[in-house]
Parts: C-alpha cells; sequence; structure tokens
C-alpha cells in the first residue's frame, strides 16, 4: 500500500441539501464518538458507558437496515463519506479523524451483520491508543487482532514506500510534510494548514459529553474513590497483620480498623462500611482461611458491626439517609453474626418503606435458626403486633420458615384478640405447604369472624383431601351459632363438602335435611339451612345426586321439598 495522505483532492463543499443518508451516519459518528469518550474516562461496564455503546450499536444496525454498507474516508481532521464531510475537528487531542489518521487508517467500511461484540472491540481498539502518541499500540495491529468481520480498514504502509523522510508520526507532530517526503510527488505536497477547514459540518460540540453525562460520570468517579479508600484501609490491615508482629501489635492493628469504621458509620458512610466489611470478610474467607492473624481482624470487625448497639446505629444511618439500596442493605446484614438478629426483628415494622423492611425481613431470613428463635421470642413474649407492615414481614418471615418452626407461632397468633392479627396468620396457613395446617384451618372454622372462617374454609378445599369433607361439616355444623350465620356463609360450608367428599358428600348432607318430628313448620333459620344443604347436594353433579333430589322434591317436609324444586328448576 502507498501513503496517499497530502496527493488526495480536497473535497469540495457539499452543495444543497444533504441526503438522509449522509445526515443519519453523521448522527451514527456522534453517538460513537460519545462512546469513546466515555470510555476514555470511564470503565467499559460503567452505565453511561454501557448506555452509549448500546445506542451506538442501535444506531449503526439501524442504518445498515436501511441503507446499506457505507464507506468512510479518513483525512487528518475530518471523514468523509463520498464528498460530503460526516465529521470534523481540527483538536489532535479530541479528535476520533486524527486518531485514525495518524495511526495509517484512510478508509473504514461498515456492512451490515455487524454484532454488538465487535463494535465494542472497535471501540476499545480506539480507546487504547486514544489520541496520544503510543509507540507500543496502533489501530492497524489493534484492529488486525480483533479480526473484524463486519468492519473494513484500509491503511497505508510507510514501510512500502522508498522514499527516505522522517515517519507520519514525526510528520505529523511537526505539523508540516517537506517537498519530496512521504511518498507524494513534489508537485502536490502542501503544507497541512492549507487544507484545514476554518468551520466543521460536525463541531466537536456535537460529539462532547452532556453536562448531565458528564456530571453523572464525576459522581460515579467520586463514589469509586470513596469506595477505594475502605477497600485499601482493609487491604493495608491484613498486610500489616500479616506481617511478623506481636500479638500485641495485631490487636492494636484490630482496634484502629474498628476505629476507622466506626468514624464512617457515624459519618453516615454505609456504602464505605458495607465495603469494607464486606471486603475483609470475602478476603478472610477465600484467601486467608488458615490465617490466625487475619481470622482474628475479621472476627474484631465483625462482633463490632454485630453488636446490637451498632445494628441499631446502622439501621437508624440507613433510615435517614437511605444511601443503601435495600438489596445492598439485605447482603450487609445477612453478614452479621448471629447474635446482631436481636436487633433486627423490631426493624421490620419500623422501616418507613417496604422495600426497606423487606430488606430487614430477609436478613432475618437469611439467619437460620437464629432469626427463628428470635422471631418466636419476640412474639412469645406478648409484644404488641398490632402495625399492619410489621404483620406483613412477620408474615412473610413465617411463610418462608420450615412449619415445624412457624406453626407454634401461628397457632398462638390465632389466638390473638386483634382480628388483623388473626386474618394475616391464615393467609399464612394457606401458603404453608403442610399436613399439620389442616387441623388449625378446621379450628379457625369456629372463629368469630366470618373472614377468618372464609379464608380458612378455601384454603382447606384447595388441599384437595377428600378426607376432610367429613371434618369441615362437623366442625361448622357443630358451632353453636352455625345456623344462624348468613346463608351465603352457610351455602359455602356444604359447596365445599360436596366439592371435596363428591358422591360420599351425600350420606353426609342428606341427615341434615330431616326436621323435628314433633314440629311441622320450619322456622326461617331452618328453611335456609335447608336450602343450603340442598344446594350442596345439587353441586356433587352426579346422576345419583339428580335422582335424590327429584326424590326430595316428591316427599318429605314442605320447605325440603321447595328447596329441592328450586334447585331442579336451576340445574334445568
Amino acid at each position: 500500500m502507498v501513503y496517499l495522505a497530502v496527493n488526495q483532492a480536497i473535497p469540495k463543499e457539499p452543495a444543497g441539501e444533504e441526503s438522509p443518508q449522509t445526515l443519519s451516519v453523521r448522527a451514527v459518528l456522534q453517538v460513537l464518538v460519545k462512546a469513546q469518550k466515555a470510555l476514555r474516562l470511564y470503565h467499559a461496564s460503567n452505565a453511561i458507558s454501557v448506555r452509549l455503546q448500546e445506542e451506538c450499536f442501535s444506531g449503526m444496525s439501524a442504518h445498515l437496515d436501511q441503507y446499506g454498507a457505507f464507506t468512510l474516508t479518513i483525512r487528518e481532521f475530518r471523514i468523509l463519506m463520498g464528498e460530503d464531510r460526516v465529521y470534523e475537528s481540527d483538536d489532535r487531542n479530541d479528535s476520533l479523524a486524527f486518531v485514525l489518521f495518524r495511526d495509517g487508517i484512510r478508509k473504514l467500511t461498515f456492512n451490515p451483520g455487524i454484532e454488538q461484540r465487535e463494535l465494542q472491540g472497535f471501540l476499545a481498539c480506539l480507546n487504547r491508543v486514544s489520541v496520544l502518541s503510543n509507540e507500543q499500540d496502533d489501530l492497524v495491529t489493534l484492529f488486525w487482532e480483533e479480526d473484524f468481520r463486519a468492519i473494513q480498514y484500509y491503511a497505508v504502509d510507510e514501510l512500502a514506500t522508498n522514499v527516505v523522510g522522517p515517519r507520519l508520526q514525526d510528520q505529523l507532530a511537526s505539523g508540516s510534510l517537506e517537498p519530496g517526503e512521504g511518498g507524494g510527488a513534489p508537485a502536490d505536497v502542501v503544507n497541512l494548514k492549507d487544507i484545514e477547514q476554518p468551520a466543521a459540518f460536525l463541531p466537536v460540540d456535537a460529539c462532547r459529553l452532556s453536562e448531565q453525562e458528564i456530571e453523572a460520570l464525576r459522581a460515579e468517579l467520586a463514589r469509586d474513590e470513596s469506595a477505594l479508600f475502605a477497600t485499601a484501609v482493609v487491604e493495608l490491615a491484613i498486610e500489616l497483620t500479616l506481617q511478623e508482629s506481636p500479638e500485641e501489635e495485631q490487636k492494636s492493628l484490630a482496634e484502629n480498623l474498628t476505629s476507622i469504621v466506626n468514624r464512617l458509620l457515624s459519618e453516615g458512610k454505609l456504602e464505605e462500611v458495607s465495603r469494607a466489611f464486606e471486603h475483609l470478610k470475602g478476603l478472610t474467607e477465600m484467601s486467608f482461611r488458615d490465617s490466625q492473624p487475619v481470622c482474628a481482624l475479621n472476627a474484631k470487625l465483625s462482633q463490632f458491626l454485630s453488636a446490637p448497639e451498632q445494628v441499631e446505629r446502622f439501621l437508624e444511618q440507613a433510615e435517614g439517609h437511605r444511601s443503601l439500596k435495600p438489596a445492598a442493605l439485605t447482603a450487609y446484614l445477612a453478614r452479621l453474626d448471629p447474635g446482631a438478629v436481636t436487633a433486627l426483628v423490631p426493624w421490620m415494622g419500623r422501616m418507613t418503606t417496604p422495600a426497606r423492611r423487606r430488606a430487614v425481613a430477609e436478613a432475618v431470613l437469611a439467619a437460620g435458626d437464629p432469626g427463628q428463635s428470635e422471631l418466636e421470642r419476640h412474639l412469645l413474649t406478648g409484644e404488641q403486633v398490632l402495625d399492619e407492615a410489621f404483620l406483613r414481614e412477620i408474615s412473610y418471615v413465617l411463610v418462608h420458615t420450615p412449619a415445624s418452626r412457624a406453626l407454634p407461632m401461628v397457632e398462638k397468633l390465632l389466638r390473638a384478640p386483634d382480628v388483623q392479627v388473626r386474618r394475616q396468620m391464615v393467609a399464612v396457613l394457606g401458603r404453608l405447604k403442610d399436613p399439620q395446617t389442616d387441623e388449625l384451618c378446621l379450628s379457625v372454622l369456629a372463629d368469630s369472624d366470618p373472614e377468618i372462617r372464609s379464608s380458612a374454609l378455601d384454603t382447606l378445599v384447595r388441599r384437595g383431601n377428600p378426607e376432610l369433607a367429613k371434618s369441615i361439616l362437623d366442625r361448622a355444623t357443630h358451632a353453636p351459632e352455625f345456623y344462624d350465620r348468613s346463608l351465603a356463609e352457610k351455602r359455602r360450608v356444604f359447596a365445599a363438602v360436596a366439592k371435596l367428599g363428591g358422591v360420599a358428600a351425600l350420606d353426609l348432607l342428606v341427615p341434615l335435611l330431616r326436621l323435628d318430628e314433633r314440629r311441622w313448620f320450619a322456622s326461617k333459620t331452618e328453611r335456609e339451612g335447608f336450602a343450603a344443604v340442598i344446594h350442596g347436594i345439587r353441586l356433587v353433579g352426579t346422576e345419583e345426586s339428580r335422582e335424590l333430589l327429584r326424590e326430595i322434591a316428591d316427599k318429605g317436609n314442605r320447605a325440603v321439598r321447595a328447596a329441592a324444586l328450586k334447585a331442579l328448576e336451576k340445574k334445568a
């Protein structure tokens, strides 16, 4: 290949309106430049970098899908597509064109089918060489190593020319090319200043990050820099601990580390406290498990942060500042020693947002047996649990606790005078997958609250156990006030018996249709009871149950016959 930098004709100014294709390419390059600059400022995994790279890929893909492949010609300070300038900047410290031109790239072609990974590699190469001279990396080599599939490039080869003269980098650094140097004919050589244009079609300002994006990057950099302090302190403490120092010095080092963390906690820097604790605990478990001094250092900090008074301080700060996200809060609390759980249970109701209350509840669950024991101890003390938010978190913990530990607490709360507490516990019974819950649900059928009785009945029906049909009937009908309850509730009870018992339910329901032989007329309560029983017989839904209804409609008590006739009419 031959060096073609100075003997190309200077492109003419575009005439008239620019084509939609030109405008589209210019927009793609604008986002590409922003993405490249974001990579220079921060890591590729940063949220803003990721977003800009995704925007660049989506814009590039959309253009290629609509217009097909496009080729860019690279000049020192501008990029052309055909004769149209799609990018221009004469700032060597901030010019995409200059980066490409400096390393010998003269043409770039982007083809349909480009993958996001390939475009990310292209941006990574640009970021690696940046806009500064780099003797170790050059774009041609980096592009070759990437082995692009949808991106093609044309580059000059300085070694292919027989002309003796300064290297391309030296010429560009000087700002001019001497006659006879660089591979062009002497007559064609001009000073680079002569081809620089006073105005650009796409000003470099258009490719710069916005003030909002810059501020976001600065904020993230500040957070990372502050986080580095916490991790650096931990790593320094471990390094000093590993040195052969007297035990007394090691204790002093642990106290100093604790003092630093205590100060961070006092200042409300919860993220740093969390990072320091996580870093020390992780390094101890993964790399220094067999090192007694490091384990002692970890134990000292863990013991300090797990003390109930320190847990209280941390949670008060978390509630006040809300700097930690709920997931991070749970992760921190779950790393504490088991003794910390004594301070956690009350905070399930003190946090003012549902997400933070749930974060504390998750930490109680993560504590395992200590968390379950503390919850049980808390409930057995008779403390008030009437707060609705607190009840929801208690229910969440109970639902995810082994039934053998949860059921005694649920049984206790089912006897609470507060109806809201009992309702919440019936909901818990409905989510516990254990046969022992059936007996508790049956006992609740005698509760004074109709909503609780209805929820318990629904839970028993969902169990689908035919043997429960007789138990439901016995528990419900033997309640002194059963027939005084609403017709709708009585119908639900007999419907549940029919659904669970099937044909066998007929033997349970028919005896309930007998009227006291000493009386001919039935009371309103009795008539409603008969109608509810007949409703249950009808819901059995077999030919045997329909035949039984016809028999009842032909003979027997007047109120029973009327209910049977009405049921047959509905069936018809």
